[in-house]
Parts: structure tokens; C-alpha cells; sequence
């Protein structure tokens, strides 16, 4: 009897052919099964896909049997022996006041398994972390603090809370009453410090009556418990995925890593490139100068493919300079500011660190140039002289 040898090198399903007629490379059914995908010979094979075994566990929230944290995409990434699994977190809104008798944190996570170094037993890293929400007691948010009070006419501002590390800018209040009744108006978070909650607009409710809270915050991820994710791929360090739902997203992987702590629990962190050091940063005040309205979470306008259009145009200042070549300047006095009084080592390149203000020149010689911040001069001393101060005179 002839046997019918194939190899499924392209990874097709053909339905529509008799099984005689199958071209080479397709098939025509399976079930648990994969194609292989390796350097070796055996590439285009067909094999069994092996059960499930639990690796790893990410943060997880149970609201009943059927409304829990689920696993809704997955990924290989067999070029580096890694997979990558979504994990969907239920809506807070699920979650009524009768319910709220401890703290609860609602996270959306994708988490990084790593199998290069041990197959048995892989590494599992969270890629990011949305922390979308937080509901807790009265007690749990407001503990031994004083109530909120009137600070002027308008009301008050400033909520003080056990830890205000626990939200996030721009998450939004409700203080529930027995009834489930939201006792706050559009109190969203503009600002946190330390235990100190500063609110967007002022509120005049006394939360006295107030039994349990609501912290809720635009979600990054957006995940769905019930919506499985299928369009997911890796490429190189970045990772796409769409749910059919929202607009399709990327990340880049290593820059999400940098920017979530290892626990799961707190939510990524916005990581940039500092462009003297070449090093990731996250992108905060230090990272930009003391401008307090920048929010260094990450966003959902961050990772989302398709960016939002400029809201501007660019604004150029134009320029227009000859190059000077060398001016003859005289009295410029190079003072030490760390010691140093060697004048070879005062302008010894390798001793020198970026940023780092090693001398200063005398201000004076230069009024009449037209040298700016950021020229690069170079000094040649026709006659050095130094003074009785160890101070080197051009």
C-alpha cells in the first residue's frame, strides 16, 4: 500500500482538496498538534503539542467562580526560547460596596517567561503592569488621618491618605456611602505627595458618611476576561498584539522591563533614553528639568500604534553665523575648582567627566565675541605665566 509522505513547511490547512491531492508542505486536519520550527533538519515536521503545566502565576483577582484574572493571549518567541502570556484582570466595576472589605488591587499584566537558562524551570518576568484600579475600606484608605476640611470658599482639595503610593495621577475618586452612592464630583488625582492627595477640582461633600473607596484610572492595556487575543506576534524586541476591539498596540520589550518593578504590583513606569549617558531613564522631573505636570506612567497613548497627529506646527529659529576661526583675547585666568592647580592636569582630557565643571574662565575676555553656549573653544597659550596663587595667566 503507497504512503503518503508530507512535510508542513508552510503551516497550511487545506480543506478544500481530497487528502490524495494535498500539495506538499499543507495538510489537510490536525488536532494538538505544531510545526516545528528549528535550525536542525527535522524544520517543517509535524509534532505533538504537549499539555499544560503551570510555570508561573501572575496577580490575581477572584470575584466568582466565572469573573476572575484569565489568561487571554499567549506567544512564542522561540528564536530566544521566551513566551509571553496576557493576563486580563475583571472590572472594578464588578465590584460593588457590599463587596469592599479589604484592599483589592485590579492589575492587567503581560508577563515574560524565560526557558533559555532552564527549561524545567523557566523565569518569569512581568513586561508591564497596568494598575487600573483600587478599592479598600474607609479605614484602609484614610486610617488615623483627619477628614478632609474646608480650606476657602470653593471647598477642599487635599485628601490625606495611609500610603499614596498605592494610585496613580490621574485615577479618579469615589467615596461610596452605604448605598453605594458616589459622595465626591469629578475628583480626579492632579497631584501626589507622599500622603497627600491633590484633587483636580474642589469638593464641598463631608465624607463622614463614607464607607468604602474607589480608585479607577484609564486603562493601558484595556484587556478583557472576555475576549481572547489571537493577533499577537513578536518581533525583534517589540510586541504587537490587537483584540478587534481597541486600536492594535506595540511595546518594546526591553524598555517595558526597565520600567516595571519585579513584583507586579506597581505600575510601569515611562522609560526614555538619556542622550548623554545612552542610559534608560524613566521620564520624570530628573529626567527633564522641574516641570511638575509631567505623569511619568505609562499611557495608553504610548503604546498605541497609530499616534495621535502634531497639535502644532513646529516652530524653527533660524540662524545664521560665520564660523570664528581664533581670536586674540587677552587676560583669561583659568581658576581651579576642585584643587587642582597643574595646568596639564586642570586640561587633561581623560580626567574629565561629562558635566563635570572642572575650571572656570574669566568672563570678562569674552564680552565682545560671539561665542555661545554649547561652542567648543580651544585655548593655546602663547606666553603662560602663573601668579603667586597657582592661577595660570594667558
Amino acid at each position: 500500500m503507497p504512503q503518503l509522505k508530507h512535510t508542513f513547511s508552510t503551516g497550511r490547512m487545506n480543506k478544500d482538496l481530497d487528502h490524495r491531492f494535498v500539495p506538499n508542505g499543507e495538510y489537510r486536519d490536525a488536532m494538538n498538534v505544531q510545526v516545528r520550527t528549528t535550525a536542525e533538519g527535522d524544520s517543517g515536521n509535524v509534532q505533538n503539542l504537549q499539555g499544560n503545566i503551570s510555570r508561573a502565576s501572575g496577580h490575581n483577582v477572584v470575584i466568582n467562580d466565572s469573573i476572575k484574572t484569565k489568561v487571554i493571549a499567549s506567544v512564542p518567541d522561540e528564536k530566544n526560547d521566551k513566551a509571553y502570556f496576557f493576563l486580563a484582570c475583571p472590572s472594578i466595576d464588578n465590584y460593588s460596596v457590599g463587596n469592599i472589605t479589604q484592599e483589592i488591587i485590579f492589575i492587567d499584566s503581560i508577563l515574560e517567561l524565560d526557558y533559555s537558562s532552564n527549561v524545567a524551570e523557566p523565569t518569569s518576568t512581568p513586561i508591564v503592569v497596568d494598575r487600573f484600579g483600587v478599592v479598600d475600606t474607609f479605614a484602609g484608605v484614610i486610617g488615623d488621618n483627619d477628614l478632609p476640611s474646608i480650606q476657602n470658599v470653593d471647598g477642599w482639595n487635599v485628601l490625606d491618605v495611609v500610603d499614596g503610593t498605592k494610585y496613580r495621577i490621574g485615577m479618579t475618586i469615589e467615596a461610596l456611602d452605604a448605598d453605594g452612592d458616589n459622595l465626591l464630583i469629578n475628583a480626579e488625582i492632579a497631584k501626589i505627595d507622599g500622603s497627600k492627595l491633590t484633587l483636580t477640582n474642589y469638593q464641598t461633600a463631608n465624607i463622614s458618611t463614607c464607607v468604602a473607596f474607589k480608585f479607577k484610572a484609564k486603562g493601558v492595556l484595556n484587556f478583557d476576561i472576555d475576549i481572547i487575543i489571537t493577533g499577537v506576534n513578536v518581533i525583534d524586541n517589540l510586541l504587537f498584539w490587537t483584540d478587534n476591539k481597541t486600536e492594535p498596540k506595540k511595546i518594546n520589550i526591553d524598555r517595558c522591563k526597565a520600567g516595571t518593578d519585579s513584583t507586579g504590583l506597581i505600575h510601569t513606569k515611562l522609560m526614555t533614553t538619556n542622550p548623554i549617558t545612552d542610559e534608560l531613564v524613566v521620564a520624570n522631573n530628573q529626567a527633564y528639568g522641574e516641570f511638575s505636570s509631567i505623569n511619568e506612567d505609562l499611557l495608553e497613548q504610548h503604546i498605541t500604534v497609530m499616534r495621535r497627529a502634531p497639535m502644532s506646527p513646529l516652530i524653527l529659529e533660524m540662524d545664521s553665523r560665520l564660523e570664528m576661526e581664533s581670536v586674540n583675547i587677552s587676560d583669561v585666568q583659568f581658576v581651579s575648582q576642585d584643587g587642582t592647580s597643574d595646568l596639564n592636569e586642570l586640561l587633561l582630557p581623560d580626567t574629565l567627566i561629562t558635566g563635570q565643571q572642572r575650571w572656570i574662565v574669566n568672563q570678562e575676555a569674552f564680552v565682545d565675541t560671539d561665542y555661545r553656549i554649547g561652542d567648543i573653544l580651544k585655548f593655546t597659550a602663547l606666553n603662560p605665566e602663573e601668579d603667586a596663587d597657582g592661577n595660570i595667566n594667558y
